[in-house]
């Protein structure tokens, strides 16, 4: 007898149980090993998948568990968390490195991390100590004792001079302000225009000059920055629905292409002069970067999505 047939005899929705058969045939870790190796159609994997689809079905009352986390509840034990800081998704990960940050309980989240060999296997002593030793002492080392430290000093230095820059001008005008302002904004400025003798250039890449130097358009790419990066924040584990990862897979190609057009826009329209802001040789490395994991990842067996969602970050 199942847990879902003693804790939910009552059943569930039909549209609960295609919910749950389509997370169990697409689930990372659940029957992976043993449809992989006696295929999808034998009935060690289908009768797999029905125990992962029974839990589903009763989440409430039922936990499915694999390897050494189903050992060790067959056992009579209860497989919990050594720590309650985790890197199950982004939002857990960035509150434990802030919390890490200010040197509280760094030590037991490395030991944990150091011990750590694969979701639902027991821990090994020091089984990847070469590798997470190494990243939490630079870790610490630069956020604990640089990052805040310079913090600081950037907080005590900006005071002192605005300090010093408020006695300085006791004799201007608002008007005389502003003027100084503006002229310290002007000779900042490294470009003053994009593209000159636009008369002389082709009707097509004229129109294209007016979009990609619109208001509307800058308003646009920033907007799908910010939406680009909400999205790489919504990856978690495990996906909340059937098509979670879809849907975070299909936003990623979409922005890939946006900010491709973006880039063939600008090139197409500046030419030679896209060279001369930083930004754009910037845009231009990350969309070449992110071509490249693309190429690799659809050539080749091997996933290089670590590296599209590097760039993507930036």
């Amino acid at each position: 007898m199942s847990c879902r047939d003693a804790l939910c005899p009552e059943g569930a929705s039909a549209e609960k149980k295609a919910s749950c058969a389509s997370d169990c045939e697409q689930h990372p870790f659940f029957c992976t090993a043993t449809c992989a190796d006696f295929g999808a159609a034998s009935a060690a994997c289908k009768s797999c998948r029905t125990e992962c689809a029974a839990a589903c079905e009763c989440s409430l009352y039922c936990e499915p568990l694999i390897k050494d986390a189903a050992n060790c509840v067959e056992q009579g034990g209860r497989w919990l968390p050594t720590l309650s800081q985790n890197f199950d998704n982004v939002w857990s990960a960035m509150l434990t490195l802030f919390e890490i940050s200010s040197t509280e309980g760094w030590a037991d989240v490395m030991h944990v991390a150091c011990d750590g060999v694969e979701e639902y296997v027991e821990p090994i002593r020091d089984y990847n100590q070469w590798a997470f030793v190494p990243f939490f002492m630079v870790y610490m080392f630069f956020s604990a004792m640089f990052i805040i430290n310079l913090s600081v000093g950037v907080i005590v230095d900006k005071f002192m001079d605005l300090k010093h820059a408020g006695a300085g001008d006791l004799m201007l005008t608002d008007a005389q302000r502003k003027w100084v302002a503006s002229h310290r904004q002007l000779c900042n400025r490294n470009i003053f225009f994009d593209l000159t003798d636009l008369h002389k250039l082709p009707p097509l890449r004229r129109k294209a000059y007016r979009i990609i130097s619109h208001t509307w358009f800058h308003i646009v790419i920033m907007t799908a920055i910010a939406l680009n990066s909400a999205s790489m924040a919504m990856k978690t584990f495990p996906s909340p629905f059937s098509w979670w990862d879809k849907m975070l897979e299909d936003t990623r190609y979409f922005f890939f292409a946006l900010f491709l057009v973006e880039m063939v826009m600008k090139l197409y329209a500046l030419r030679s002069n896209y060279w001369q802001d930083r930004w754009n040789t910037f845009d231009f490395f990350c969309v070449v970067a992110s071509s490249l994991g693309y190429f690799l990842t659809a050539v080749s067996n091997m996933n290089f999505s670590a590296i599209t969602s590097l760039f993507r970050v930036a």
